[in-house]
């Protein structure tokens, strides 16, 4: 065993197997890291989902029907009818709520800006 590793084509492919581990596991990492901040970004604050949700009957009222399909679209992604139980599965995006709020906040200073200009 010992003349195996003192034998430098076995160390030499030893290291090569290693640097493909290392190089591997470092490409894992990088994919790893962006797949977290890719969740990080989707994370929604529960107060702003709150206050959204709050609103929602009041905003859902100004809002034009062009409007209110751009809503639905950033909120679902897909809804299912089952004919056999008559039912239906709304299925939403993950990251919906957080478009919303973008969305709401543009309004927001829409609404704020409109206002000053009166």
């Amino acid at each position: 065993m010992k003349r195996l590793a003192s034998e430098p084509g076995n160390q030499a492919d030893r290291i090569t197997e290693l640097h493909k581990a290392i190089t591997a596991g470092e490409k894992r990492r990088v994919e790893l890291e962006s797949e977290l901040e890719c969740a990080r970004s989707e994370t929604i604050d529960p107060v702003v989902t709150e206050s959204l949700m709050g609103a929602f009957d009041e905003l859902w009222g100004i809002l034009k029907p062009c409007e209110q399909a751009r809503v639905l679209k950033l909120l679902i992604e897909v809804v299912e009818y089952d004919a056999g139980e008559q039912s239906v599965r709304v299925t939403f995006r993950p990251s919906g709520i957080k478009a919303l709020s973008e969305m709401t906040g543009q309004n927001e200073s829409k609404k704020a800006k409109a206002q000053e200009a009166a």
